[in-house]
Formats: C-alpha cells, sequence, structure tokens
C-alpha cells in the first residue's frame, strides 16, 4: 500500500511575525537585562562614595573635637588678639605726645573736682572712695536734670548709676556723700538721694596740662600736673607759686605743683595714682 504524503502549507507572513516577535522579545529582554546592571553598578558606585563621604565627615569631626579639646581655637584668637594688641602698641609708641594729646586727652573732661571739695586730699592721695566716685558723678550731672523741691533737691538713683557707668571701672555702690557745703543724703528705700539744702555747682579753678601718656593693652595711663589758678595767681595746695597770665606755660611751675596719673580702662577712669 503506498504512503500519502501529507503536505502542510506554511503561511509566511505567520512566520515573519513569528520571528519578529521573538526577536524583538530578545532584544527586550537583553536590553533589560543590561539596564539592570547598569543601575546596579550605578547603585554600587553612589552607596561607595556616600560611604566615603560620611568616612570623611566623622573624621573631620572626630578631628575638630580633638582640636576643641586642646583648646586650638582659644590660641588663634589669643594669638590674633595679641598681634592685634602688639601692633596697636607699635603704632601708639610711634605718635607723638600731641599726637597721643589729640586721641585720648578727652577722657579727663568728665574728671572734675573742685580745690574746696571735702575729697580733695582724698583724691590727690589716690584714694577713689565711693564718696569721692559719687561727688565727681554729681559734678559732671547737668543739674538741670536734678528734681527741685522747696529748698531741697531730689536725685533719681538711676541718673546717678547710669553716668556712674559711664564714668568708672568698677563697681558702683550707693553712699551719703557732700558736695559743696551740702549733705546728700542715700534714702535706701525710695532709691533716691536727697540734699539738705539746693544744689549750687562748685566753682573749678583746676587747671592740668598732659605731660605723659602711656598705652598698654586696653589700658591708658595720661600724667599731668595740676595746679590752681585765682585771680592770675598760681597756687598749690593752697600755697601761693607766682603769678600767671593768659600766655603762662604750666610746665615752668611743674617741681612745684601735684602731679597725678589718671588710669583708663576702656575709657573709664579705674584708678588715680
Amino acid at each position: 500500500m503506498a504512503k500519502v504524503k501529507e503536505v502542510v502549507e506554511i503561511n509566511k507572513n505567520e512566520v515573519n511575525d513569528y520571528i519578529d516577535k521573538q526577536v524583538k522579545k530578545y532584544f527586550s529582554d537583553e536590553i533589560e537585562k543590561a539596564n539592570k546592571k547598569i543601575i546596579r553598578y550605578k547603585n554600587r558606585k553612589i552607596f561607595i562614595r556616600n560611604v566615603i563621604i560620611l568616612f570623611l565627615i566623622v573624621v573631620i569631626i572626630y578631628l575638630l573635637h580633638i582640636l576643641y579639646t586642646l583648646d586650638y581655637f582659644n590660641n588663634i584668637k589669643i594669638v590674633n588678639s595679641d598681634k592685634k594688641q602688639v601692633k596697636e602698641q607699635v603704632v601708639e609708641k610711634e605718635l607723638s605726645l600731641d599726637e597721643l594729646k589729640k586721641k585720648y586727652s578727652s577722657y579727663l573732661d568728665s574728671i572734675k573736682i573742685s580745690e574746696e571739695s571735702d575729697y580733695i586730699k582724698d583724691y590727690y592721695d589716690g584714694k577713689l572712695t565711693d564718696e569721692l566716685k559719687l561727688y565727681l558723678v554729681l559734678n559732671n550731672l547737668n543739674f538741670k536734670k536734678i528734681t527741685v523741691e522747696d529748698d531741697y533737691n531730689i536725685i533719681d538713683e538711676d541718673l546717678i548709676k547710669n553716668e556712674y557707668s559711664k564714668m568708672f571701672d568698677s563697681e558702683y555702690k550707693s553712699s551719703s556723700f557732700k558736695y559743696n557745703d551740702c549733705n546728700i543724703r542715700y534714702i535706701s528705700r525710695m532709691k533716691t538721694y536727697i540734699t539738705d539744702k539746693l544744689l549750687e555747682k562748685e566753682e573749678i579753678n583746676i587747671i592740668r596740662e598732659i605731660t605723659d601718656i602711656k598705652v598698654k593693652n586696653d589700658e591708658v595711663s595720661i600724667t599731668v600736673i595740676e595746679g590752681v589758678v585765682k585771680d592770675n595767681t598760681l597756687y598749690n595746695n593752697g600755697e601761693e607759686i607766682d603769678s600767671y597770665e593768659e600766655d603762662s606755660n604750666l610746665i615752668d611751675y611743674e617741681d612745684d605743683l601735684n602731679k597725678i596719673t589718671y588710669v583708663f580702662k576702656n575709657k573709664k577712669l579705674k584708678e588715680i595714682k
């Protein structure tokens, strides 16, 4: 019996579509695999980079901590401050006395005392007592700002304290004191100073001449000679020295006058010597 061959008819379009789909699938799979590899590689690089950055940050923080415990930054500030101070001192040394006067003579403007003051001896002995300081403060105030009652004055403590803080490099202390034959009592309950009669500004006849100025860090020492001029006559400690005219020079009488050094710190009076 003869065999019958089965003939299968192949559709070329279907074959082409099949092959096309398989090729596209293959390339799509390969592209996806490649993309995954690239993403894994990038993620690995990013991870490694972040680890390195984190490590460096930890190292920097650790080093900064060590430097801080060793006061490294304070030492830098001190060194820079010292350099600045040395530079300023060198500049000051190069200035003439006249130039230093222009720069610092105004420091003395608020230091006013009458030769008749109850505190004149303490003043020239360099004893800056609480009473003397309050006297100097009052002498620097505008009396028009002081309250006037019938035959006495009331001075608010804040007025005294504010002026004190401008003038002195020391802690304010309240105290009763004297001014121009006037007794000034401090009333703690009222935080007020009260006079026993109306205040009158003292006449100040003391004149001074700067003979030397020294600057060291934040301190300025101003040395002066001082005398009293009344009725064209020069006095010292109540003793007549010589006649004194407008064109007279205090330096000519240096050996006969009080010599005093005012020490200022940050523009405030620290001591008298």
